[in-house]
Order: structure tokens, then C-alpha cells, then sequence
């Protein structure tokens, strides 16, 4: 792995290991010489699978699966002695004081994608020069201008973000459409202050009502420099982690930025990726120095689109860099734009850093005509627009001017395509012999499965525990996939049918939920006969188990309250599939009172959501105020509640159904269904509750599956179903 140094920006990476799966371990202590070179660097992480599974960093849930693994992975660095300074929990990256060893041992862990070291970092260079003429050159063909700027559309429903020195939001051609962003330097604005003057310039262009491309676009300043126009990697790799979080609709990042040496940045690339997997282009400006844009970063990674300046003759601006790592050309020499400290002024600045806002402003017109465009999609609409071979001396660069002209075309009308035919839907039974058969048969369905956990098929309290912690991986494991699988066991027996289960889904090890009362030693020793590795979760009771279990999260947005008595459990296990489909836990409580190991476990993760299921008899106002209960998910009765939870999920393609007289099969249901993120709803044994046959009928799925035999749930209820979807 190698250790670069950072120019323009520098981006964090995103997201590493699998949920859970530790990093690997870093020193923590060093001689007084090695503390001495103690330097700053940059760590990306590698990207987990539940980040893409949850819908990748372009949605809300994709987002929070990645802020919760980089807060449980960064807490593990920091147990090693890592000394954290930034964490950018979005883009799963962090800043750190690094010793040499300690950079050595991070560049052979696996879970760490790159490193690189926190450089300085600058605008780009500027020239002061007289009147624009930008705006009216990108939207004819050819010389000489006509005095004129016609433009397709405004940018208006599209968000510029602006990585440099902030904005004078008061100047009089923003009109109020500077939002507020936020400011990575440690000055604590909210980006709409700039003393320095490059980034109210940038954003002008960007987005001002009289010298700017996106006359209606959104602008929000991202402060990364500061007054002198320097900044380290890490503030802009903050700001590439807030744009990647914040982001949401079509958007575009301008980031008119240079680093002070050449080199390639593996790690700002990397993050720059991440963010336009979020669905924000990155403009990047190719640079000043008159050289190579293949030697300077950003613009020589894979991300973004790479920007040179032309002149007012259409000659290639004598500062700009150039080559086939540069994209696109745009007028950089002579730009007006707003000042800084005058409200009514523009003033003149050059640079490949008045070009890049060009482009910016022209994808942000593109984006409202286009608001579902990917940024790959949105680059090569720019690229197909440009105006072919208007540049006199391109030195190798591709001789593409910025051109909005034909940006937007209308579209060809194309024949109404067929109808594609609706899915039939189909509903299927998993089940076994037995309880422990059925947890086998469901488990198996997973495919391979390095980690299972395995909870007590005699006890419903510490089984739900379990699947709430299988569904979030909250143990040390090996790579692969979150979704692991539940199985049962007796007390002091492993049943046939799970054994049988463990070797064919290849597991190496085992999760054993409960203390020794619930799974004994006995079973212990079997596993271990069988060549697995072997961890438990347990307490001194079901409360104490189930604290320890959320307290293995670290913090997180949302926590789930559910009784832990015997006769409440149903609520617990409809909730499951919810909890474990956003990663967040299921914490037990005693009815009417909170015991100190709940109230400990509360205040580790620290919720800003904690929503209480089931009713008042489940969980009393008083515990769900104590708990600072903000919301309580329930129905008239157990089958009822599972339909009100239901009702959280949004585009399931499956439907889990299990009884809701007894909790095996909706243990076991419930991880199944968490694992494709779709509901479990509860049924009686012989009949299909009119509650749930309702909300089965105004949301039909494709795939439809019973958990347990008919002794579970009978052939009748089965009928019902299938008379209820449509299935023959």
C-alpha cells in the first residue's frame, strides 16, 4: 500500500470491514523515538457489503449502515491506541496521529483500504485580470461572442455544493439561495462567511443570477480552507463526508481545489468515488501549473470530471494544466464573478479554478431536466455536448469545450414499451420435524454461513437476543455477508437437525446466546469437538444478556424497546425482523420497572430514537418515559402489533408469516425475513387474523413464505393465504 501525499483535496475513503468484523490489531504503544515521528494520516476503510446491500450510499438506510460501522470499527481502532483526531463516518474514513509502526500495521490490515498522509492543501492559483466572458462563450459553437448567455433551463431543484472558502452569502447575485453547509476548518461557521474571496468567486459562477451558468440552482458552501486558502486533507476529506451524508436529490460538488506537490492520492480518489456513489458528480479543477494533469491530484484519479482553462481567444489558458487526464476545457482567464467584501461587486479572477464552476453550473442544468442521472451519466451528457475542436494548442488535452447549447435535447418519442406482466406471487412453507428442524430447514436457506448463532429452542428471551445480534454481526468474525443465520439447540443436547445444518452451511463458528442455565457447557464441548470456534453472549439474566448485546453497537440512531416477559414475547419477535434489517438493536425491558443493566445500556448507544413495541401492558408509560421513549409501534393485540410494524417497511419483496403462540418459529422467521428486509407477520395457529389477512391483501408481495408445519400453522390458515393472494 503506498503512502501518498494529498493536493487538491483530500477525500476519505469509504466503508471497510463487514459489520462486526474487527480490525486487525495496531500497536499501542512505541518507543519515545517512534512517538516523536508521530505524524497525521488519513485511513480509509474497506467498504462492507451491507452498505450495498442496504442500498448503497445513495439512500438513507445505505447511509446509516455505513455511520454505524465506521463508529463500531473506529471505537476498535481507538481500544488498539490509535489516537483518532476526525472520523468521517459516512465515507468510513479517519484522521489519526500515526506512529511509523503503527502506519506499517494498518497497511498490512485488510480492513484498511489505503492510507495517505494529511497534507496541506490550497486553492488554486489566481489571477486578477479584467471583465468576463464566460457565460457567453459555452453557449454558441464558434467566435467571435454575440453578447449574449441563452440558457436551457435554471438549475432550480438542484444542489451545488462548494468546496473551498466559503460563500458571502449577502452578495446580491446569490438572492438568497446560499444554504446553509458547514465549515471543516474548525471555525465553527456554517460555510456562508468567506474571508480569503475564492469561494464566493467559485460559487458566483457556479450559480449567480448575473455572472453565473445555474441561475436557480441551490448553493451550499462547504467550508474547507481557510482565510489564507489552505486547508489539510482531512478538513476536505470532512467535507466530502458531510457532502456524501447531507446530499440528497440531484446534486453536483465543485471543488475548485490543488494540492502544493504532485503525486497520485489512492484515498481521495477513493473517497471522491464514494460521494459520487451517493449520486454527486464531482467537478474537479485540473490545476495551474502549466504540466501534466496526469501529475497533479485530484483530476488524475477515476472520479469526477476533470476541468483546463481556455482564454477569450480559444487558446488554452498558458497556466492551465493539460493532457488525457484533463476531461473537458471551460473558460478560467478573466472571469467575473462576486466578491467578497463588496454585496453589489464582481471582480476578475483566472484559474482552472473559475473554469471548473462552469462545468459545475452546466451539469446543474443538466440535472434538472435530468434529476434521476447518475454523476457517470451526467459527465458523459457534458462530454457529448461539448463543442469539437475549438481549441487552438491543446497540448494532448482532449479538444472538448464546455458547450450547453445542445445540453438538454428533446427527447424522441419512443413507442409505449409492453407491459411487462405482474409477478405471480407464490407462498412457500419452511419447516422440520420439530422446532429445531425448522430453524435447520430456515437457516439453510442462507447458503453459506461462516458465523451462526445458536440460541436456546427452550427460552424465548435469550433466543430473540440472538437475533437481533445474528442480524448485526456485533461479535468478531470473518468476512462475508451480515446476514447470519439462527439456529436452536436443548439445553444440553445439539439436536440432529442442527448439526446437521452447521455442515452444510460451512460454519467455522458459532454465537451462543445465554448463559449456562439457557445453553450448557455440554453443548460447548460439542461444538468444540466439532472444530468450531465458540463466543457467548450472556448475563447474569435475560436483562443483563440483552444489554450486553446492545451495548456491542456503540452508538446508534435507533434502538428498539420490547418486553422481556415469557408472555409478551410475540412483540419482540415481529420487531426483529425490523431491528435486524436496519442493524440496530432490540433491547429487553421488564414491564414496569427499568433495571440499572437496561438504563447502562440506553446510555452506551445513546439513541435518538427509541421506540417502545407493543402496548401498555407490554411496557408501561412510566418505563417507555424513563427510557425516553419517542415512539411506541402497537396494535390491539400481538397480531395486530406485527401489522403496525409492518407498516415501517417500504418495497419488500417478501412476506414471513409464523404463529404467534409460541416463539421458535418466529425466532427463526424473524432473521429470515430480517435478512431480506421484510416483515414477519404473526398468525394464529388455525386461523389467519383478520387484521393481518387485510394488510396481506392492500400490500400483496411476490414471495411469500410460512414458517413451521402444519401443526404450527394449519393447512386452513395456509388456504386463506393463498385465496388472499391470488394463487391458484
Amino acid at each position: 500500500m503506498k503512502n501518498t501525499a494529498t493536493r487538491a483535496l483530500t477525500a476519505a475513503g469509504v466503508v471497510g470491514l463487514s459489520l462486526g468484523m474487527m480490525p486487525g490489531a495496531v500497536a499501542a504503544t512505541d518507543t519515545v523515538a517512534a512517538q516523536a515521528e508521530k505524524a497525521e494520516y488519513i485511513v480509509m476503510l474497506e467498504q462492507p457489503s451491507s452498505v450495498k446491500t442496504a442500498g448503497g450510499l445513495d439512500s438513507a438506510r445505505g447511509k446509516a449502515s455505513a455511520q454505524a460501522f465506521t463508529t463500531k470499527a473506529v471505537k476498535a481502532y481507538e481500544a488498539q491506541g490509535i489516537e483518532v483526531s476526525s472520523t468521517y463516518k459516512t465515507l468510513s474514513g479517519f484522521a489519526a496521529e500515526l506512529t511509523p509502526a503503527q502506519v506499517a500495521q494498518l497497511e498490512a490490515d485488510p480492513s484498511v483500504s489505503s492510507i495517505a498522509k494529511n497534507e496541506k492543501m490550497q486553492a488554486a492559483d489566481t489571477q486578477e485580470n479584467p471583465p468576463s466572458w464566460g457565460i457567453d462563450r459555452i453557449d454558441q459553437q464558434d467566435l467571435p461572442l454575440d453578447a449574449s448567455y441563452t440558457y436551457p433551463t435554471t438549475g432550480a431543484g438542484v444542489t451545488a455544493y462548494v468546496l473551498d472558502t466559503g460563500i458571502n452569502a449577502a452578495h446580491q447575485d446569490f438572492g438568497g439561495r446560499v444554504q446553509a453547509g458547514t465549515d471543516t476548518t474548525g471555525e465553527g461557521t456554517d460555510g456562508r462567511l468567506d474571508c480569503q474571496g475564492h469561494g464566493s468567486h467559485v460559487g458566483g459562477t457556479v450559480g449567480g443570477a448575473t455572472a453565473g451558468v445555474a441561475k436557480g440552482a441551490s448553493i451550499v458552501p462547504v467550508r474547507v480552507l481557510d482565510c489564507s486558502g489552505f486547508g489539510s486533507d482531512a478538513n476536505i476529506i470532512g467535507g466530502i463526508d458531510w457532502v456524501t451524508a447531507n446530499a440528497q436529490g440531484p446534486s453536483v460538488a465543485n471543488l475548485s481545489l490543488g494540492g502544493i506537490s504532485p503525486g497520485e492520492n489512492p484515498a481521495q480518489d477513493e473517497a471522491l468515488l464514494r460521494m459520487e456513489d451517493a449520486g454527486v458528480l464531482a467537478v474537479l479543477a485540473a490545476g495551474n501549473e502549466s504540466d501534466d494533469a496526469c501529475n497533479w491530484y485530484p483530476g488524475n484519479g477515476e472520479a469526477g470530471i476533470n476541468v483546463g482553462a481556455t482564454a477569450p481567444d480559444d487558446a488554452l489558458a498558458g497556466y492551465s494544466n493539460y493532457g488525457s487526464c484533463v476531461d473537458i476545457l471551460a473558460p478560467g482567464s478573466d472571469i467575473m464573478s462576486a466578491s467578497h467584501e463588496n454585496n453589489t461587486e464582481l471582480v476578475p479572477m483566472s484559474g482552472t479554478s473559475m473554469a471548473a464552476p462552469h462545468v459545475a453550473g452546466a451539469a446543474a442544468l443538466y440535472l434538472e431536466q435530468n434529476p434521476q442521472a447518475t454523476p457517470a451519466e451526467t459527465k458523459q451528457a457534458l462530454l457529448d455536448a461539448a463543442a469539437v475542436d475549438k481549441i487552438s494548442n491543446p497540448l494532448g488535452s482532449p479538444n472538448l469545450l464546455l458547450n450547453i447549447e445542445n445540453l438538454i435535447e428533446e427527447p424522441e418519442p419512443e413507442p409505449e414499451p409492453e407491459p411487462e406482466p405482474t409477478p405471480e406471487p407464490g407462498l412457500e412453507r419452511w419447516w422440520g420435524a420439530d422446532r429445531y428442524g425448522t430453524a435447520a430447514e430456515t437457516a439453510v436457506k442462507s447458503g453459506q454461513a461462516d458465523t451462526v448463532y445458536i440460541a436456546s429452542g427452550q427460552g424465548f428471551a435469550d433466543a430473540v437476543t440472538g437475533g437481533t445480534a445474528a442480524q448485526a454481526r456485533v461479535m468478531s468474525m470473518p468476512d462475508g455477508s451480515n446476514d447470519d443465520p439462527i439456529l436452536l439447540t436443548k439445553r444440553d443436547t445439539i439436536p440432529a437437525d442442527t448439526t446437521a445444518a452447521l455442515q452444510q452451511l460451512g460454519t467455522q463458528k458459532v454465537v451462543l446466546v445465554g448463559g449456562t442455565e439457557a445453553i450448557s457447557t455440554q453443548v460447548e464441548n460439542q461444538l468444540a469437538d466439532m472444530g468450531l470456534t465458540i463466543e457467548r453472549i450472556d448475563g447474569s439474566d435475560r436483562y443483563e444478556t440483552s444489554a450486553n448485546v446492545t451495548k456491542e453497537f456503540g452508538q446508534t440512531d435507533t434502538l428498539y424497546i420490547a418486553s422481556g416477559e415469557d408472555s409478551a414475547y410475540a412483540d419482540a419477535l415481529s420487531g426483529s425482523a425490523l431491528a435486524g434489517a436496519q442493524d440496530v438493536p432490540i433491547l429487553l425491558t421488564q414491564p414496569d420497572q427499568v433495571l440499572p443493566t437496561t438504563q447502562d445500556a440506553i446510555d452506551a448507544v445513546n439513541p435518538k430514537n427509541v421506540v417502545v413495541l407493543g402496548g401498555e401492558n407490554a411496557i408501561t408509560p412510566a418505563v417507555a418515559n424513563q427510557l425516553g421513549a419517542t415512539k411506541r409501534i402497537a396494535g390491539a393485540d400481538r397480531y395486530a402489533t406485527s401489522v403496525e410494524i409492518a407498516k415501517e417497511f417500504d418495497g419488500n419483496e417478501w412476506t414471513f408469516f409464523a404463529t404467534g403462540l409460541d416463539y421458535p418459529d418466529a425466532l427463526t422467521g424473524g432473521a429470515a425475513a430480517a435478512a431480506q428486509d421484510s416483515p414477519l407477520l404473526l398468525t394464529r395457529d388455525n386461523k389467519l387474523p383478520s387484521v393481518v389477512n387485510e394488510y396481506v391483501a392492500a400490500n400483496p408481495t411476490e414471495k411469500n413464505v410460512i414458517i413451521g408445519g402444519i401443526d404450527a400453522i394449519s393447512q386452513g390458515v395456509e388456504d386463506t393465504l393463498k385465496g388472499t393472494l391470488g394463487i391458484a
